[in-house]
């Protein structure tokens, strides 16, 4: 098969397009299911095959980040699944083109993230923490970007409480 590639000029690419669409390299050999697809789930398995696509390239850093939150975090499934709602929003709202390099994101990024309305701060912020200490220790972004959120006790400590006045505390 690979002399047959090679011959009629396939990257590996283009070998796995006609494969998943079932067009054969001959017009009159059929592809054998099970040495192919073998061979791709050997390069997905060792992560040399990356998804096409702004949406696959998504899918495919939410499954990673979703494994780094239940294994290697410890953290939940029902926690996990908000934390990857939340990464899934920020990565839509931040990558509309074609291709997703997270190394563009900037703290400016998350900071007009997390300023849209109808976020709840609480969930938001906790989430895009994960997610960017997530990028951080997996060097898809090169700054840590979550230790600049504030934490959220520290924004609610910044109001006062509801019972005091503004006025006490002007000398």
């Amino acid at each position: 098969m690979d002399r047959e590639a090679a011959a009629i000029g396939l990257d590996l690419h283009q070998l796995a397009d006609r494969h998943l669409n079932d067009k054969p390299l001959v017009p009159d050999k059929r592809l054998l299911p099970n040495g192919f697809a073998a061979f791709l789930g050997y390069l997905a398995k060792k992560k040399l095959l990356v998804p096409r696509g702004t949406e696959a390239q998504v899918k495919e850093l939410l499954a990673r980040f979703s494994h780094y939150l239940i294994r290697e975090a410890g953290l939940t499934a029902g926690t996990s699944v908000m934390h990857v709602r939340i990464a899934k929003r920020f990565l839509k709202y931040r990558f509309t083109d074609h291709e997703l390099r997270t190394t563009d994101i900037t703290a400016r990024d998350v900071q007009e993230f997390l300023a849209q309305p109808n976020h709840h701060y609480i969930y938001i912020s906790l989430g895009m923490k994960a997610l960017l200490r997530f990028m951080y220790l997996k060097k898809l972004i090169t700054a840590p970007l979550a230790e600049g959120l504030p934490n959220v006790k520290a924004k609610n400590k910044q109001r006062l409480p509801r019972s005091m006045k503004a006025d006490i505390f002007l000398l």
